[in-house]
């Protein structure tokens, strides 16, 4: 991908506002990413010793963190290569999130406290 990167902005000279550029530098960050994260698992964590910290990690965080990392970057990503502004969709997430939450109060509320009723 880096070749064909490399053959479309310095050889065939295409400009580096066209799409085809900006999905191959798309593709490039994609795979770097996912370079990055495997082998960061493979050197951490497949090869855990009995008993460590590293066989200890549920799961279900390494998922999380590697979600948060993939969306971190996947922004970055569009808001560099594809020039979106990041700032309304922020917004938008943002108040979507709070009427969510505020939606949902009454009833976290009430589940929660069955669950202490039982415990």
């Amino acid at each position: 991908m880096v070749a064909l990167l490399f053959l479309f902005t310095r050889v065939l000279e295409i400009p580096e506002e066209t799409t085809i550029i900006r999905l191959v530098k798309t593709l490039v960050w994609i795979g770097m990413i996912h370079a990055m994260l495997s082998a960061f698992k493979v050197l951490i964590f497949d090869q855990a010793v009995s008993g460590s910290w590293q066989e200890r990690v549920p799961d279900l965080l390494l998922d999380l963190i590697r979600f948060f990392l993939v969306a971190c970057i996947t922004a970055v990503i569009l808001s560099t290569v594809w020039k979106i502004d990041l700032g309304a969709l922020l917004t938008a997430f943002g108040v979507g999130s709070l009427v969510i939450g505020l939606a949902l109060q009454d009833t976290l509320k009430k589940s929660l406290f069955g669950y202490f009723i039982i415990i």
